[in-house]
């Protein structure tokens, strides 16, 4: 998640190195053993994310990460 210049990671399960990895769809390759697995685990949770993304837009006109990563979890 990036806002205003910083941005924040979050870890999953998913492991890959970079010949594995998209970075401009930010997805996985063809490359990678199992990448329709990992791809379909990935969709599924951009999309609490995504979705807590908009709410807080709905919100709060500006929020910080501070504020995603608490009304993520």
């Amino acid at each position: 998640m990036t806002k205003n210049r910083r941005t924040k990671y979050y870890r999953t399960p998913l492991n890959t190195n970079f010949e594995e990895w998209n970075e401009d769809t930010g997805s996985f390759n063809g490359k990678n053993a199992n990448y329709i697995q990992k791809e379909s685990y990935a969709v599924e949770n951009k999309r609490p994310s995504i979705k807590n993304h908009y709410d807080l837009e709905l919100e709060k006109e500006d929020f910080s990460l501070e504020d995603f990563d608490d009304h993520l979890r």
